[in-house]
């Protein structure tokens, strides 16, 4: 199966202790048809300086895009200068402190394309962790199938680690 080539736009803004573990988890997808947008929002701690460390060091095939804007601009700016420098097919989202699974992207590109490309958006679960690694629980995504407009105005449906078309 080839896959489409998928942007995985990497926020990040001071997560200076989780970010290189969160980088490296998208380096080591198990597909190489990818490209890694960082885009920090100007941290004031070291996360800027150990995102150079790790794709200064990267050897592999994925391509890497680094952007850091001059000044903050919040997280919704910050996504659309990122979302700019993208040229993926498939968007795929993770934040400085997310650590992804290496068949991350390609679980969700098979399920979307397995679907004959009819969701607009796919949505991984998650374990929530502790900061020593500990897992706290398992955070699951709103059914968005079955998500009615009554309950659009009640709250808004929960969902993460998202992939949109």
């Amino acid at each position: 199966m080839t896959f489409p080539f998928a942007s995985v736009i990497f926020l990040t803004y001071n997560q200076e202790h989780f970010v290189e573990e969160a980088f490296l988890s998208l380096l080591n997808q198990d597909t190489d048809n990818i490209e890694i947008i960082v885009s920090d929002d100007s941290s004031s701690d070291d996360t800027w300086g150990k995102i150079q460390k790790v794709a200064s060091e990267y050897q592999g095939p994925k391509k890497i895009i680094l952007a850091r804007n001059p000044t903050n601009v919040g997280i919704v700016t910050n996504y659309a200068k990122a979302f700019e420098k993208s040229s993926g097919e498939l968007i795929f989202m993770a934040a400085g402190d997310d650590i992804s699974l290496p068949e991350r992207c390609s679980q969700s590109i098979r399920f979307w394309m397995d679907g004959r490309q009819k969701y607009d958006l796919v949505a991984a679960d998650a374990l929530d962790m502790g900061y020593d690694g500990t897992v706290l629980g398992f955070k699951e995504n709103s059914d968005l199938e079955h998500w009615t407009i009554e309950k659009w105005f009640e709250r808004r449906p929960y969902f993460f680690g998202q992939v949109t078309c």
